[in-house]
């Protein structure tokens, strides 16, 4: 609990060094992170643009079982968002079939930001097509980025 614990006040400080280190070093002690110190650590990456590192984080606790659920590639698609990684993002929302997930409205609306940023409307568009074929309802600020990116591409 205290790792997971301080790993949380990293990320809240955005520290990612400190998360990784810290959840690293719970690997070495021969404790399995949970997926909370997972999240943590991959929230504390992508609070600090720190994109390769979560989804350096995000493989090591897929091959450990972490990162099933639905939280944990809302949280990757984040960091890949702040890092302008439109790519990465619909890479991981790919993924998430194989673990039996479904992109959410905070997963959707992280990649068109991605997509926003990197003045990339045809995915954002595609994007939010997919929301409405999986009655996903897009929030005003997804849909604004999406008019955003089909103003910049």
């Amino acid at each position: 609990i205290t790792y997971t614990a301080s790993i949380g006040a990293c990320e809240k400080s955005e520290r990612w060094q400190n998360a990784v280190s810290l959840l690293l070093g719970l690997e070495r002690k021969h404790s399995e992170p949970d997926s909370v110190a997972c999240n943590a650590a991959l929230g504390a990456c992508g609070a600090s643009r720190a994109w390769p590192e979560a989804l350096h984080v995000f493989s090591r606790g897929q091959k450990k079982g972490l990162g099933r659920r639905l939280v944990t590639f809302n949280v990757v698609v984040l960091a890949c968002s702040r890092g302008y990684q439109w790519q990465r993002a619909l890479d991981t929302i790919a993924g998430m079939p194989h673990k039996h997930l479904e992109p959410d409205v905070i997963t959707h609306s992280a990649a068109i930001s991605a997509c926003k940023s990197s003045a990339q409307w045809q995915p954002a568009y595609a994007l939010l097509d997919a929301m409405s074929q999986q009655d996903v309802e897009p929030t005003v600020i997804t849909s604004s980025a999406v008019v955003s990116a089909c103003e910049k591409g």
